[in-house]
């Protein structure tokens, strides 16, 4: 699907789209009550993280919460 959109815009747009219909995704819209990628609070991805998986290890919490902030920074572009 992706390779059939003809830009890099529109490929973009169809991966933001996807990250929030993701369960992680419409899982971190419901938990900081967003209506739109913009309303995310990038800063608040750990706290997120270490309460829908407490069980997680700092190390993991950090770079999962790290990956959560660079694809909401890069949707965020092209959104």
């Amino acid at each position: 699907m992706l390779n059939r959109l003809p830009k890099q815009e529109a490929k973009m747009r169809f991966l933001a789209y996807q990250f929030i219909s993701s369960n992680v995704g419409s899982a971190w819209f419901k938990w900081q009550n967003a209506n739109d990628l913009s309303e995310i609070q990038p800063e608040r991805a750990a706290e997120f993280i270490i309460q829908v998986s407490p069980s997680l290890s700092e190390d993991t919490v950090k770079r999962r919460a790290q990956t959560l902030q660079s694809w909401l920074k890069i949707f965020i572009e092209y959104w």
